[in-house]
């Protein structure tokens, strides 16, 4: 059915709320699972109607992707440890005094190599005091190409100064010796990748789907990061990817 105007269901409840007169009648069509409606402009005289619907196409907030590699081949993320102790391999932060308060849904590490028998750890924490300058800058994606650019967030690989860490959430551990070179079987073995959120989500929502990482209007900078800590000299290559979701003025 053609219409003149299709809506969010956020752009609806704001309708709704702040100018529910307007709305003069509304039905669901079970077929192709729209609300549809008429909405009046002007006075009696000179009322115009438009006819909308409601896109119930997505029941969730603007999500986006980090994807935390390096910005030339070869990408993971290589650090190098001159002997036991922790390490920034990616850190997310929202601004501050920002409007949006994020959530993180997913929190994937893969560890590619150690140049060295070593037992490494993968911490989740929670962190303050963005880092200003990282390697590379991450640019954050929306996963909904229709979504505006994600703002008030900064996100960085490798960072140059740490952010302070808080708390930690979770961790993964690899107890490994010298990972060698490349596999010659066929087919190769990929990453296996390790969901750092499953483990503690359930701390911050009771279906275990996400973990509150920054705060809205908050007058220091909050966020999440993973650490790499290992306990011995080793070079460590590493993979993350996160996935969040955004709300204003929550």
């Amino acid at each position: 059915m053609p219409v003149d105007e299709t809506l969010t269901v956020t752009q609806f409840k704001t309708l709704w709320q702040t100018n529910p007169e307007q709305f003069q009648t509304l039905w669901f069509n079970p077929i192709d699972y729209y609300l549809y409606y008429l909405r009046g402009f002007g006075g009696i005289e000179n009322q115009q109607l438009t006819l909308g619907r409601v896109n119930f196409e997505r029941d969730f907030p603007p999500t986006f992707i980090l994807d935390f590699r390096l910005a030339s081949r070869p990408y993971a993320l290589s650090n190098i440890f001159a002997g036991a102790g922790r390490k920034q391999f990616a850190v997310v932060s929202g601004q501050t005094n920002s409007n949006s308060q994020w959530d993180l849904r997913h929190c994937w590490v893969a560890l590619e190599s150690s140049s060295a028998a070593a037992i490494v750890m993968a911490d989740l924490v929670q962190t303050v005091n963005d880092p200003a300058t990282g390697n590379p800058p991450i640019i954050t994606q929306p996963v909904d190409r229709n979504d505006p650019s994600a703002t008030g967030l900064n996100a960085m690989c490798l960072p140059t100064t740490a952010a302070t860490e808080f708390s930690t959430l979770s961790h993964t551990e690899w107890n490994l010796g010298i990972t060698g070179a490349a596999s010659t079987t066929n087919p190769p073995p990929p990453l296996t990748w390790v969901d750092l959120v499953s483990l503690t989500a359930s701390l911050w929502d009771p279906y275990g789907k996400r973990i509150r990482m920054t705060r809205a209007n908050t007058t220091q900078s909050e966020g999440i990061a993973v650490m790499i800590d290992v306990n011995a000299a080793t070079t460590i290559k590493a993979y993350v990817i996160m996935i969040i979701t955004q709300q204003v003025n929550p």
